[in-house]
C-alpha cells in the first residue's frame, strides 16, 4: 500500500513516510492511494474476530510487511492493547428500540483516542527502535488526547512528547491527566487561547518540512493516517456486533446481499469519525447524513467526526461496510454547515461546553472527507482549503455539493444531547425518534467522569479515573 496527499504532493509515499510526516510537503494530509474493498467471504471471517484481532487485520491491509511483517504488527497491536480494563478491549451494549453502544472508554485514559494512540505509539517506536532514531512528538489538544499522548509514551527513550494545553479549556480530570505525569520524556506547557488557536502554529511548523525533518518533529494528532486507520476497525466492530443477533461472540454468517444497514452516530470533533447532529444545551437539533453508493465517492468523517473518527467511518464504508454515518457536534458547527449547505467557515470563536474534546471549529480532517467524496480530485481540494485556510471561509464547489447530494441525504431530527456520545444515546431514550435503520449505534468515546462537572446533568455517581 502507497499513500499520497490529498492535494496531490508526494504520491507513492510508504506507510513509515506518512507515520512521520503529518503534513504532506504540500500542505495537504495522507490518503491511501487507493482504498481496499473487502469481500463478503473475509467480512464473514472478521465477524468471528477480537477486536485486537480486527485491528491486526484492518492495519496489514494499509501496512506493507516490507515495512512491518504481519507478526511483528500483531505483537505490536496486542502490547498496545493490553493496558486496557476491559478483556474486549471495547465493549458492547444494546439498550432498546434498536439502539445500541460502542463504549471506547476502557484504556489508560478512559477516552477513545487511547485505541488509536496506543496503537500509533508502538508503530512509531517499531521504526525509532529499528532505525536507532529519536523524534520529538508535538500535540496540541482540546482536551482528551494530550492525556492519551503521554500515557502511550510516557517513559520512552527514543521520543519526548511536548503537549500544548489550552489554558482553561480542559476539566480538571482531563488536565490532571496531562499535569501529573512526570517522566522525564514528557513536557507539558499550557497556552493561552482555544485548541484551535495552537493548532495554527503547530500547522506552521510542520508546514517547514524541512525543519521538521532535521528536527525529529512529528505530530499525532489525527492529521497522522495512523490515527485514521486503527479508528477505522471501531466500525467493523461495532458492525458486527448489532447484527451478530447476541450482541457476543461471531454470531450468524450473513450473505453480503443480506447485510443490513446499521446507522451509526459519531461525536464529532475534528472530524475524524462521521454525518451530523447538532447539540445545543441538552436537547438540539441533528441533522444526519445519510450515505449511498454513487459513481465515484464514499462517505465522510466530521472534525473529529469528520475528525479521525467520521473519516474512519468514511473509509469503512469505502471497504464495503454497510454502514450510514451520523455526525454529532455541539454548538461549534462547522461539519454541520458545510454538510448542510456548503458553508464551510469559521463561525467566530470557538465557544466553550462541557464536550470540550469536540470543541473545534477548524475540523482539518475535512480535507479527508472532500478527498474522498471528489474522487481524489487533489486540485479541488487543494482550492477549497488554501481558501478556509487562508480566509476562515470557503463555500463548497458545485462538484463538490454534487457529489454530496449523490452520497448523502440531509435529515432534520429532536433529540436528546447529552456530551459526546450520549449525545445520541443519553438516558432519556423516550426523546430519541425511530431510526432510518433497523439498528443505530452510538460511538461512546469518553467515560464521563472525565469530565466531573458535566456529572450533576444525569444524576450518576461514576468513578473518577486516576491522574496520570
Amino acid at each position: 500500500m502507497k499513500y499520497v496527499s490529498t492535494r496531490g504532493a508526494a504520491a507513492g509515499s510508504s506507510f513509515r513516510e506518512a507515520l512521520f510526516s503529518g503534513y504532506a510537503v504540500d500542505g495537504g494530509l495522507f490518503m491511501p492511494e487507493e482504498v481496499p474493498r473487502v469481500s463478503a467471504d473475509t467480512l464473514r471471517q472478521w465477524r468471528a474476530l477480537s477486536y485486537p484481532q480486527l485491528v491486526q487485520n484492518i492495519c496489514s491491509l494499509y501496512i506493507s510487511p516490507d515495512e512491518i511483517p504481519v507478526q511483528e504488527l500483531g505483537a505490536l497491536i496486542e502490547r498496545a492493547l493490553s493496558r486496557f480494563a476491559h478483556s474486549e478491549v471495547v465493549t458492547f451494549k444494546r439498550l432498546r428500540d434498536g439502539l445500541n453502544v460502542l463504549e471506547l472508554f476502557h484504556g489508560p485514559t478512559m477516552a477513545f483516542k487511547d485505541l488509536a494512540m496506543c496503537c500509533l505509539a508502538q508503530f512509531i517506536l517499531y521504526f525509532l527502535q529499528k532505525e536507532d532514531k529519536h523524534v520529538t512528538i508535538v500535540v496540541g489538544t482540546s482536551g482528551d488526547t494530550g492525556g492519551s499522548a503521554i500515557a502511550s509514551l510516557r517513559g520512552a527513550k527514543r521520543a519526548d512528547v511536548v503537549v500544548l494545553l489550552p489554558a482553561g479549556r480542559c476539566s480538571r480530570v482531563q488536565e490532571l491527566h496531562m499535569t501529573t505525569a512526570m517522566e522525564e520524556n514528557v513536557h507539558v506547557f499550557t497556552v493561552e487561547g482555544s485548541s484551535d488557536d495552537l493548532d495554527e502554529p503547530i500547522r506552521r511548523l510542520f508546514a517547514d518540512s524541512e525543519f521538521s525533518s532535521r528536527h525529529g518533529v512529528i505530530s499525532i494528532n489525527s492529521i497522522n493516517w495512523g490515527r485514521v486507520l486503527v479508528q477505522v476497525a471501531h466500525h467493523f466492530y461495532a458492525y458486527f456486533r448489532c447484527t451478530d443477533g447476541g450482541g457476543g461472540g461471531g454470531g450468524a454468517e450473513v450473505e453480503e446481499e443480506e447485510m443490513p444497514t446499521v446507522e451509526v452516530v459519531v461525536p464529532t470533533g475534528a472530524a475524524g469519525n462521521a454525518a451530523v447532529a447538532r447539540e445545543q444545551g441538552h436537547g438540539g437539533r441533528a441533522a444526519g447524513f445519510a450515505q449511498r453508493k454513487s459513481a465515484g465517492a464514499l462517505g465522510r468523517d466530521s472534525s473529529r467526526t469528520l475528525p479521525p473518527g467520521v473519516t474512519a467511518g468514511c473509509v469503512a464504508r469505502r471497504m464495503g461496510l454497510p454502514i450510514r454515518l451520523l455526525c454529532a457536534v455541539n454548538q461549534n458547527d462547522v461539519v454541520h454547515r458545510a454538510l448542510r449547505s456548503g458553508d464551510f467557515s469559521v463561525d467566530g470563536a470557538v465557544k466553550p461546553s462541557l464536550a470540550s474534546a469536540i470543541d473545534i471549529q477548524v475540523p482539518y480532517n475535512m480535507e479527508r472527507v472532500f478527498h474522498l467524496c471528489s474522487d481524489a480530485d487533489t486540485a479541488l481540494v487543494r482550492d477549497v482549503m488554501t481558501r478556509f485556510y487562508e480566509s476562515g471561509q470557503a463555500n463548497l464547489p458545485a462538484t463538490l455539493q454534487n457529489a454530496g447530494g449523490a452520497l448523502l441525504e440531509c435529515l432534520e431530527r429532536r433529540r436528546h444531547l447529552g456530551r459526546h456520545a450520549a449525545m445520541l444515546a443519553g438516558e432519556r431514550l423516550p426523546a430519541v425518534p425511530p431510526f432510518r435503520c433497523r439498528s443505530c449505534l452510538a460511538l461512546q468515546p469518553a467515560d464521563a467522569a472525565r469530565r466531573a462537572q458535566g456529572l450533576p446533568c444525569d444524576g450518576l455517581a461514576r468513578q473518577v479515573p486516576g491522574g496520570g
